[in-house]
Formats: structure tokens, C-alpha cells, sequence
């Protein structure tokens, strides 16, 4: 499930950002594209509007002298760029501006295309051309005096050719550029969007193999309490005719299974409430120094009976302004697991100090070293040490999980070493 999720959201972030990504390349290209052709297109109106000259001095030779002509000032046009023009009537071409065999040729096949504007490829030269009506010279006599009227000649015109080869290469190099460098980009994208989708997915998925681990463990823990009463219930079953206070062994086992379900149930309800802030902490002033005495206080019977040395350093009258249920849970969690894995005859120590705007709580207990790869996992639910899974408590592993998450409500940090001194050390630093 999280692998489609995962190529879901890969693919709609590497499509959303490359349409934008390709749309402002394709935009950009377009853009360029058409001033190119806008500057050829000006130069080309250029051409033609500087192609004609009129020369004669009797109006019998003005037809005949209408002459295409040289191009003498074309300010568009690219210094390499070359250009002619040519009259065509009754589809001849009649006058030629430049007698070069390739203009000719170019002329020629110009002529014999039916499109009045358009390209075409001659000799690996790329021409684009223009073509318009000839003038045509009307003489009239008003008053004994000759003028003339220019009109256009339906039967004769004017074609302008401009060799637009570099600057039709140069898109050519440039939209083959901007390919490479869309080709490049995506898969740049890609790399990236894979990066970034596995980056912020690793939350999701530490999440999901979390909640896979719990309902497993979950379910593994489950297993005894119910095979204990399930086992019981058929050792009662079995022997219908005896009295209830003959079979009180067996009740009182179903009693302790439904005891230890019911107790694991509270702490998962428990956690999962302070995982999702279903709940509002309000804080007020407390002394902590005698809340944090009164806890180890309250396990002497334990402690005496394991015969724990139980060393104090708690400074008198420390107070801080946070939530006191919470804290009281911490503290008796991270006591209570000393004064369950201090061996025999071991000691444990409690130290309050106050450093710059915090204030430290310290358990440390004797016992076995932590091995450094456990210590991570020391807060996760439903973890313990083989040595604490063969024991024979009921502990399930998810109380140093809840006083971290309690701990993350206060904006405390809970942390676990192994000191120095041989001792095991939970801290628990709250600001003031």
C-alpha cells in the first residue's frame, strides 16, 4: 500500500512540475520563434517595398523600364543574408535583379509554385519569399497637361526572395538546444522528485511500520492473557459437576488473564491519547522536590524487600510551573522500572539539579549494562530486553513509551545512558 502511495505521489509531483517546467520552455522557444520571424518577416517587407525603381522619360517606356532592382538599404537584414528579386508576367519571369545561376534556379522554382508567400530549400539554403502586385502607370491628359496613375497590374508581379539560412539554422540550434535541455531537466526531475518523495515519506512510512509493529506486538501480547483463560475455561468446562470454591485456582487464573488484558488495553488507550493530544495540559506551579521524594518513598516496600540502596540528592523547595499528573507519571515509571531490573542488593540513585534554565531529574540504577544499539529502542512500545521478556512480570514494555510521549507533551526530553560509574542513567530535563 505504502509503495503505491509512494509512486502516486512521485508521478503527480514529477507530472506537475515538468508541465510547468515544459510550458515555460515551450513558451520561452515560442516566444523566441516568433521574433525571428517577425525580423525576417521586416527585413523581407523591406526588400520589397526598396525593390522597385522607376527610370524612363517618355511614358511609352515606362512599362517597359519598371526594373527590379539591387537592394541598397536593408536595415534587417543580416549582413550575410543574400536577397534578389525578380519581376514574373503571364508566369515568365521577365527581369531578374541578380543573373547568378542559383538565383535563377531559386526564381524558377519559385515560379512554378502556386503559394504567393512561403520557404523552400534549394542547394542547402533555406529562401524565404514575398510576392506582390506590379505597378501599373496610367497616363491621363487634363487641361493639356500629362499625368500618370499608379495601380496595380493583376498580370504581372513582384516576387522578393531573402536567404534566411542562418537565421533558420540558429532556431534549428536552438530548439534542438532547448530538447536537450528539456531531456536533461526531466530527468533531473525526476532524480529530484524521487529524492524529495522518499524524503518526506519517511515520516509516513516510519508511521506505518510503527503501527504495523504495534498491532503485531499488540496481537503477540494479547496471546497469553487470552490462552490463559481460554485454557482455564476448559479445565472448568471440563468439570461441571465441582463447586465454584473448588475451582477457585482456575477462576482466580481467569481473573489475572482478564487483569493483564485489561491492563494492557488502558496503556495502549493511554499512549495513543497522548500521541493524538486528545488532551489539554494545563500547567501550574509545583515543588518537585518533594513530588520526586514522595515517589521512591512510596516503593519502600519494594525496595526493602529487594534490599535496594536508595540514595537521595534532592535539593529542598525546587518548584517549576508545568503539568503535575504528567510529571508524577513520569517520575514513577522511570523509578518503578529501576527498582524492577536493580538486582538484588543493588542501589539506585535519585538527583534533582537545576543547570542554567533547566531543571534535570536523574534515576540511575545498578544492573547490567544497556547494549549502545538498545538504547534507542528503549522507548519504543512494546519493547524489552530478552532478559526482561523471560521474566516472569507483567510488564509489557510500554511504560518508558509512555513516559516518552508524556515527556514530549511537558516539551521535556527523556533520555538513557550508560554512565560511567557503572550505573544505568534516565534523564528527564523540563525548562523552566
Amino acid at each position: 500500500m505504502l509503495k503505491k502511495f509512494r509512486k502516486r505521489i512521485l508521478l503527480l509531483q514529477f507530472s506537475l512540475i515538468s508541465v510547468i517546467f515544459l510550458g515555460s520552455l515551450i513558451t520561452v522557444f515560442i516566444s523566441y520563434y516568433r521574433d525571428q520571424n517577425k525580423e525576417i518577416a521586416k527585413s523581407l517587407n523591406d526588400l520589397m517595398q526598396q525593390s522597385i525603381s522607376i527610370e524612363g522619360e517618355s511614358i511609352n517606356d515606362l512599362p517597359d523600364n519598371i526594373f527590379v532592382g539591387e537592394v541598397t538599404n536593408a536595415t534587417n537584414i543580416v549582413d550575410s543574408n543574400k536577397f534578389f528579386s525578380f519581376k514574373v508576367k503571364d508566369r515568365k519571369i521577365s527581369k531578374l535583379s541578380d543573373n547568378q545561376s542559383d538565383c535563377k534556379k531559386v526564381a524558377n522554382k519559385i515560379n512554378n509554385r502556386n503559394n504567393k508567400n512561403g520557404k523552400i530549400k534549394f542547394n542547402g539554403q533555406v529562401w524565404q519569399y514575398q510576392t506582390s502586385d506590379a505597378p501599373k502607370f496610367t497616363q491621363k491628359e487634363q487641361d493639356g497637361e500629362s499625368s500618370f496613375d499608379l495601380s496595380s497590374d493583376p498580370t504581372s508581379s513582384i516576387v522578393a526572395c531573402l536567404n534566411i539560412t542562418n537565421p533558420y539554422q540558429q532556431i534549428i540550434k536552438t530548439g534542438n538546444t532547448f530538447i536537450i535541455v528539456g531531456i536533461i531537466s526531466l530527468i533531473g526531475i525526476f532524480a529530484l522528485s524521487f529524492y524529495f518523495t522518499n524524503l518526506f515519506l519517511k515520516p509516513v512510512q516510519k508511521t506505518w511500520e510503527s503501527q504495523q509493529q504495534f498491532v503485531s506486538d499488540a496481537s503477540h501480547e494479547l496471546k497469553t492473557p487470552i490462552a490463559i483463560i481460554n485454557s482455564n475455561v476448559d479445565v472448568l468446562m471440563s468439570e461441571p459437576q465441582n463447586t465454584i470454591s473448588s475451582q477457585q485456582k482456575w477462576i482466580n487464573n481467569i481473573y489475572q488473564g482478564t487483569r493483564r488484558m485489561e491492563n494492557l488495553i488502558n496503556q495502549m488507550l493511554q499512549l495513543s491519547r497522548i500521541e493524538n493530544d486528545e488532551h489539554r495540559v494545563c500547567k501550574s506551579k509545583i515543588n518537585v522536590s518533594n513530588l520526586f521524594i514522595n515517589i521512591i518513598d512510596e516503593m519502600g516496600a519494594i525496595t526493602h524487600q529487594k534490599k535496594l540502596k536508595i540514595l537521595k540528592d534532592v535539593p529542598s523547595n525546587i518548584e517549576i510551573i508545568t503539568n503535575e499528573d504528567l510529571l508524577q507519571q513520569i517520575l514513577q515509571i522511570l523509578c518503578e522500572n529501576a527498582v524492577e531490573y536493580t538486582p538484588v542488593d543493588g542501589e539506585i540513585r535519585i538527583k534533582l539539579q537545576t543547570f542554567k534554565d533547566q531543571i534535570i531529574f536523574e534515576v540511575k540504577n545498578s544492573g547490567t549494562p544497556l547494549l549502545e544499539e538498545e538504547i534507542p529502542q528503549l522507548f519504543e512500545r512494546f519493547y524489552r530486553s530478552d532478559k526482561a521478556r523471560n521474566s516472569k512480570n507483567n510488564n509489557f514494555g510500554m511504560g518508558l513509551a509512555i513516559a516518552k510521549a508524556q515527556a514530549n507533551e511537558l516539551k521535556g526530553k527523556l533520555s538513557a545512558a550508560n554512565g560511567k560509574d557503572g550505573f544505568i542513567t534516565f534523564s528527564l530535563a523540563l525548562g523552566t
